[in-house]
């Protein structure tokens, strides 16, 4: 199979269809195009990425790898993009990255603007579920025999580039939290996060990113003050980000990194007195309650997920065996309440 015909197979899965109604343009060929394209087989993988040793003077090694990360290259204000391709795009993508790992991310890392297009998108869970994958760079990834030296090396060409998409992707999901029409957006973004942070042990470098981006004090510091709910976050999974970050520190750096403790327990610190008021509010009433339906079938007041979201929060803090901790949570009168 020639590059022209693979790559009129590319066409169906980036171009979307003109007429929907055709049942052949718009669902059977993108099908089957993607079931071709993500066989990891020596003359797609080439397609994509060629061989250096292929090149002639004027060849560009990516020119339909670039091409197909250009799906993704639409203004999200003026158009979503077609979610059936979304998959499609996400799946070939993603046998690339396993196939050719270094040679495709340090791509995407060199080109940020594709990482950016990702970003745009992430209402969509394809999208998230690949952005994933990109900025995460699982350990299993590389090939068992890879030397450690050539991990290494390649953990630091792209640092940088995953610590700013990290904490981009920590501002965002702030925003989002507040923002009732970006619901989808502002779940997918909490997910990469909770995802990287479960998997800590598992990334490259997991333990070294995680340090480095909450070690930046004023943000983390932020992340604590919009767990604190209010009329305008309700839906927020924020609180969930918050318990596995306490979670995380305790497991991998209670007893190596004092100074990352000392900034996670001054957030502790600012925001215990706001979670201790607002508890007290919702109990004696001065929130509006919400009406549900009880457990034995009633409807009556209920808590509602803000509450319970708090509860778990300070259940993680309870966890964290620090005498920081200890001192601010006993000289509060949260656990009273409780």
């Amino acid at each position: 199979m020639d590059d022209e015909k693979i790559s009129e197979l590319l066409n169906y899965i980036i171009t979307v269809p003109t007429d929907p109604t055709n049942k052949k343009e718009s669902y059977k060929f993108p099908f089957v195009a993607s079931q071709i394209l993500s066989c990891e087989c020596k003359t797609i993988l080439e397609f994509f990425i060629k061989p250096t040793s292929e090149l002639g003077d004027n060849a560009d090694q990516y020119k339909y790898f670039e091409k197909l990360l250009n799906f993704v290259n639409v203004d999200p204000s003026k158009e979503e993009l077609n979610y059936t391709l979304a998959g499609y795009f996400m799946k070939v993508v993603n046998t690339i990255i396993l196939a050719k790992p270094k040679e495709a991310l340090l791509y995407i890392y060199n080109n940020p603007r594709h990482t950016d297009n990702l970003i745009n998108h992430l209402y969509s869970k394809s999208i998230t579920n690949l952005l994933v994958v990109i900025i995460n760079a699982p350990k299993d990834l590389f090939n068992e025999s890879a030397a450690p030296q050539d991990i290494n090396n390649f953990s630091k060409q792209i640092f940088e580039a995953r610590k700013e998409i990290f904490q981009n992707l920590i501002r965002l999901g702030i925003k989002t939290s507040y923002e009732n029409d970006n619901q989808e957006l502002h779940i997918n973004i909490c997910s990469i996060l909770i995802d990287m942070m479960i998997r800590v042990d598992l990334l490259i470098d997991g333990k070294e990113l995680y340090k480095k981006i909450f070690e930046e004090k004023q943000q983390l510091e932020e992340l604590f003050e919009a767990t604190i709910p209010d009329a305008h976050n309700g839906s927020s999974r924020l609180p969930t980000v918050l318990w596995n970050l306490m979670e995380t520190a305790v497991n991998n750096y209670q007893d190596s990194n004092e100074n990352l403790m000392e900034i996670i327990m001054s957030s502790v610190e600012k925001v215990l007195d706001k979670y201790a008021s607002y508890l007290t509010a919702v109990l004696n009433d001065e929130i509006a309650s919400r009406v549900g339906v009880s457990t034995f079938g009633s409807e009556m007041n209920i808590l509602g997920k803000q509450p319970v979201k708090i509860a778990g929060v300070v259940l993680a803090f309870l966890k964290t065996n620090h005498y920081r901790m200890d001192k601010a949570l006993y000289s509060n009168h949260i656990l009273r309440i409780f």
